[in-house]
């Protein structure tokens, strides 16, 4: 995206480098909304997973199956809420750069 915004600038073509600025952005948004659903949908699977491994694990004496609950100790301290706001604020920069990069090619570059 930066090598279209620069080559487009190069050849001032400013409307489609403000366009390309602003596709970077919409496409940051999309994925930051699109990796949160994917988070909420593997939350709401992962009690009744942890339950399916928890007596698969105990039928067939088998601890390495209880992958959930070595996942969950492995990373509890990073399943507190920081990390999350922490990416909500870099996309939001992100999107933000990314607007202002477009105002900057549609106003102060023509």
């Amino acid at each position: 995206m930066a090598t279209a915004y620069a080559a487009a600038l190069d050849a001032d073509m400013h409307g489609v480098a403000g366009l390309i600025s602003l596709l970077g952005g919409a496409i940051l948004v999309g994925t930051y909304a699109e990796s949160m659903r994917l988070r909420a949908s593997a939350m709401l699977a992962e009690d009744a997973i942890w339950r399916i491994e928890e007596r698969l694990a105990t039928t067939l004496a088998l601890e390495s199956l209880r992958l959930i609950e070595r996942e969950q100790s492995l990373h509890a301290a990073r399943r507190l809420s920081l990390p999350w706001s922490v990416s909500k604020s870099l996309v939001t920069i992100g999107a933000l750069v990314s607007l202002a990069g477009a105002i900057y090619t549609w106003v102060a570059t023509p």
